[in-house]
């Protein structure tokens, strides 16, 4: 729990003077929690279903290791893109072109990582198969769905917001514009 806690607060430190922002960080690290207790829960889901027995106790602590940092890397990616967009677009049309533009490359690194992964599994040893299992669930279900869904969906919804208490890129002027946008 202390070595968790002290990840996810560096983690919010580093993401939040890297992005100049409150609510970015807290957005991308929430998505990793919902994706990762969404792959242990079907892990666990389809242990049971294959007579694998439960998740070794060190499994969820590696598990949100690792898929956390991937994770977090795939957010950088789309969320930086973001912010080069704004300069010359509205809030909803530079999340959407991020989307499209870096889901490519995440797709592409996320099907070779849950290649990679899923070269654990028939390695007979139980806590290889269950890391592999929720990293490669992980991977896909924040892939296909939370970044390109859930994550817009909350930068569209915070507007501004995202970047509480700190100016919007692109200074007054961007703020004036997109006010104007409104």
């Amino acid at each position: 729990t202390r070595v968790v806690t002290i990840f996810i607060a560096t983690l919010f430190v580093i993401l939040a003077v890297i992005f100049r922002s409150l609510i970015l960080p807290v957005t991308m690290i929430g998505s990793i929690f919902v994706t990762y207790f969404a792959s242990i829960t079907i892990t666990q889901w389809l242990l049971g279903l294959f007579g694998l027995g439960d998740l070794n106790w060190a499994v969820p602590f590696f598990s949100l290791i690792i898929f956390a940092a991937l994770g977090i890397d795939y957010s950088i990616f789309i969320i930086d893109r973001f912010r080069e967009e704004l300069a010359n677009k509205s809030i909803r049309d530079a999340i959407e072109h991020s989307i499209r533009r870096m889901g490519v490359t995440i797709i592409t690194a996320v099907i070779i990582l849950s290649g990679t992964f899923a070269a654990l599994l028939p390695s007979g040893m139980i806590i290889l198969i269950q890391v592999a299992s929720i990293i490669i669930f992980a991977l896909l279900f924040y892939a296909f769905i939370v970044l390109p869904l859930l994550v817009p969906a909350f930068v569209i919804t915070f507007r501004r917001g995202n970047w509480w208490p700190f100016r919007m890129p692109g200074g007054k002027e961007r703020e004036d514009k997109f006010k104007d946008e409104e």
